[in-house]
């Protein structure tokens, strides 16, 4: 995929320039130290400058013998030092950092914290570099599963190995390996038994998060009733994911935005997108980044360095005007955390270069802030209104098969138009009810049970007539209809 130089390249590049021009502070954010400290030592040979590894273990308190053991060592050294960030939060440690830095550039030395997780504290902004190691891309995962199978003397076919690098985008190196060692345990030649296992251990890698969700067998959009103007929008941007399409000049999809009434498809539609591009579904849920150990920034880093890894893949963000409702009155701290996190998103939105296609939903648009709704950071907004007559029809169609239940037994035309500013939601409900009716009664159901259900409805719309309404008037000028719009046919077909 021609999506510019992989996160990989860009991670060497930037490191190498800063190990080059002797940075005096570097910082590597990583779960993967072992992968940290083999790129580093490579770094160190090939500039041929010394390498000083310090371990928090031969250390304990005395954390001032490590001042003074960086400051006495040889010009020109990298120095490097694993697991020390819960000293960021002593203020003398800082102090003595700062004052070291100075030593550090006379001296032409490098200082680089390799650690799962760092805070960088306000005395230090201006002098140390943050670098996040990214998860392994699509040809490390590649070498490493080709090498694991030669060890066991298996040559892997270029399917399988698709298939086991698609399976393993997301995990560490070494997670990948042990995964992949698991597998192979399961079926020597990587069959689909094994690539099946693969995806259950990235399953717990995901369920080990409250925040990512892996989502299986997303429904296909003929589940969807209806929005015929977003199923063309998604129809003609399938193939856009390769590099017959970037040869051709088309930047691949960024996401869509899908604004509208409660209950009218947006979170199946967004499911359905990862089934009909044939792409992996993860979740995020913006609330639980709130309720880990560290901070909310660094699990949004987490998350994107992950599903960058997964690339190409779709992230499915539900109701996401929930996550930045705090940008409005609240706690000052809740407000200004919230508005971190909201500029480290939006960010990402913009700048990022893997294609991870984002699909949000949204029920309340007066709680999304404008900059969310800039060009660039989605390339479509969609508003999702009340079904028209005929897409109740499709609605009630789909979910009578759903039920095997075949729906030319139905007067679907006349139950559509009775069931007058329903939701898909409310649709679905009505089957149900009617299911339950015609069991109770021991027979088959009917469109007299349908019609039945549909009498004893009172419609969202009859609640919240008002907050409809204006959403409808925010999105006729903001927002591209998800349906054609048919209710100056259904108006002239009724007259007529």
């Amino acid at each position: 995929m021609a999506t510019g130089t992989s996160p990989a390249s860009r991670f060497g590049e930037l490191l190498g320039s800063h190990l080059r021009a002797k940075t005096p502070l570097l910082v590597i954010q990583t779960d993967e130290e072992r992968r940290a400290l083999e790129r580093l030592q490579a770094a160190a040979r090939e500039s041929k400058r010394p390498f000083h590894l310090t371990l928090a273990e031969s250390l304990g308190d005395q954390w001032e013998v490590a001042l003074e053991g960086w400051s006495a060592q040889e010009p020109g050294a990298i120095l490097v030092a694993v697991d020390l960030h819960h000293l960021v939060n002593e203020h003398r440690f800082v102090r003595g950092l700062r004052a070291l830095v100075s030593t550090l550039e006379e001296r032409g030395q490098t200082l680089l914290f390799v650690s799962p997780s760092w805070s960088t504290p306000r005395d230090l902004e201006r002098d140390v570099v943050v670098l996040e190691l990214p998860l392994p891309d699509a040809g490390s995962l590649r070498r490493l599963a080709a090498a694991e199978g030669q060890h066991r003397s298996v040559t892997l076919s270029n399917e399988v190995l698709d298939g086991a690098v698609r399976a393993l985008q997301g995990f560490t190196l070494h997670g990948a390996q042990r995964a992949l060692r698991r597998a192979f345990e399961v079926e020597p030649g990587l069959a689909q038994d094994s690539l099946t296992s693969l995806l259950e251990d990235k399953r717990t890698l995901l369920g080990q998060s409250e925040d990512l969700e892996m989502v299986d067998a997303p429904p296909s959009l003929d589940a969807v009733g209806g929005l015929d103007v977003l199923k063309r929008w998604l129809g003609e941007r399938s193939q856009a994911f390769g590099e017959r399409a970037a040869r051709f000049g088309l930047p691949a999809p960024r996401g869509l935005l899908l604004v509208g009434v409660h209950g009218c498809g947006k979170s199946l539609t967004a499911k359905a997108v990862a089934h009909h591009w044939d792409l992996p579904l993860v979740r995020l849920e913006f609330g639980a980044l709130f309720g880990g150990d560290g901070s909310p920034e660094a699990a949004l880093r987490r998350v994107q360095r992950i599903t960058s890894a997964m690339a190409p893949v779709v992230l499915w963000i539900d109701e996401i005007d929930k996550a930045f409702g705090a940008l409005g009155p609240g706690e000052a701290s809740e407000r200004a955390t919230v508005e971190r996190l909201f500029a480290s998103f939006v960010t990402w939105l913009q700048e990022r270069q893997e294609p991870v296609f984002v699909v949000a939903t949204a029920n309340a648009v007066d709680h999304l802030p404008p900059e969310l709704l800039r060009k660039g950071r989605f390339d479509e907004v969609f508003f999702v209104d009340l079904p028209s007559a005929r897409e109740r029809e499709q609605i009630l169609k789909v979910h009578l098969e759903r039920k095997e239940r075949s729906p030319q037994g139905f007067d679907l035309q006349r139950l559509a138009a009775e069931a007058e500013f329903f939701t898909g939601a409310e649709l679905e409900a009505v089957i149900t009810s009617g299911l339950f009716r015609a069991f109770r009664a021991g027979r088959e159901l009917t469109t007299e049970d349908l019609q039945v259900a549909i009498e004893q409805t009172v419609p969202l719309y009859r609640m919240y007539e008002e907050p409809i309404k204006a959403l409808r008037a925010w999105a006729k000028t903001r927002a591209r209809r998800a349906s054609t719009d048919l209710r100056l046919t259904e108006l002239w077909e009724r007259q007529g």
